[in-house]
């Protein structure tokens, strides 16, 4: 069989009379864990060249849609795993090219160059393995405005480099995503992290508001999702990109564009101000209007403008 462990899952559903099409980055086909008569599996490449398995449908885990293949969940695996973010007694700069040995030590490469970092967000493939870490610093500029600055840690292979894949990037918090039901996106991690505190599954790209297309929207093919912009042009322009992505997938998604009550247009404002300033931060009262908000949005035929 071959090595390649996303062309061991294409095989493996050709010889089980499940005909492969391709579709963007990925492939899709009938789910061999249920019965499946419209294609709702989708096969994709992990940034580490794991292969990665989403049924769109029914929901089946992973380690059923290879157990039907005649796999196993360490048949999806380019290689061994590699530590992340373990503890080190030393940090130092590798030779030009050979990379870091750990994530760990790239970022602690990077903050004694720029200081300690104001945040730090972890990226997974779809199983959870570590793919990448994005480190976030705040600061302000020679005119006290806020200014931000990101810096990317990838894993290549078998090493660490700062620094990211050029396209076909993992959407943020890929493994909490599940397969199945409502998704809302928004700009920036801080903002999926910040929903995650109420209890609300969301997603991002990576790098902002202008690389919402280098990322692969293929996990969220045939979902429900509900993209919130940030009050400004940016964000604005952010959500209908993500939802023309969206909608172009084979198995499209169905979008709406919510906008979130109280921000003040031609602002940053964003989902922080709106939990802060209008729920004061009540989980309970902003998971509802959320819902609500979405669920009049889906009610109505086509997206917000």
């Amino acid at each position: 069989m071959n090595a390649d462990p996303v062309q061991r899952v294409l095989e493996s559903l050709a010889a089980r009379g499940k005909p492969v099409r391709k579709e963007g980055a990925g492939w899709v086909a009938c789910c061999p864990a249920h019965d499946d008569s419209r294609p709702s599996l989708a096969v994709g490449r992990g940034r580490n060249g794991d292969a990665l398995v989403f049924c769109r449908s029914a929901g089946c885990r992973a380690a059923e849609i290879v157990a039907a293949l005649g796999m196993k969940l360490p048949d999806l695996k380019a290689g061994s795993a590699h530590a992340f973010l373990p503890t080190i007694e030393d940090s130092h700069r590798p030779a030009q090219g050979s990379g870091f040995r750990t994530a760990k030590e790239a970022a602690q490469w990077l903050r004694s160059k720029r200081g300690a970092w104001t945040r730090i967000h972890h990226y997974t493939d779809a199983a959870g393995e570590p793919l990448g870490i994005m480190l976030r610093w705040d600061y302000g500029d020679a005119e006290g405005k806020p200014r931000k600055y990101f810096a990317p840690v990838w894993r290549f292979g078998g090493s660490w480099r700062i620094g990211c894949v050029s396209d076909g990037r993992p959407l943020y918090a890929l493994s909490e995503l599940g397969s199945i039901g409502r998704v809302f996106i928004v700009e920036g991690e801080k903002c999926a992290d910040i929903l995650h505190s109420i209890g609300v599954c969301a997603t991002t790209s990576s790098f902002g508001a202008r690389a919402a297309h280098l990322s692969s929207w293929l996990p969220l093919a045939g979902r429900e999702a509900c993209v919130l912009p940030d009050a400004d042009a940016g964000g604005t322009g952010y959500a209908h990109e993500v939802k023309a992505l969206l909608e172009a997938l084979e198995l499209p998604a169905r979008v709406r564009i919510v906008r979130l009550p109280g921000l003040r247009d031609g602002t940053k404002d964003d989902v922080q101000q709106w939990l802060e300033n209008r729920h004061h931060g009540d989980a309970d009262s902003a998971f509802a209007e959320l819902q609500a908000l979405a669920d009049a949005a889906f009610a109505q035929e086509g997206g917000a403008a």
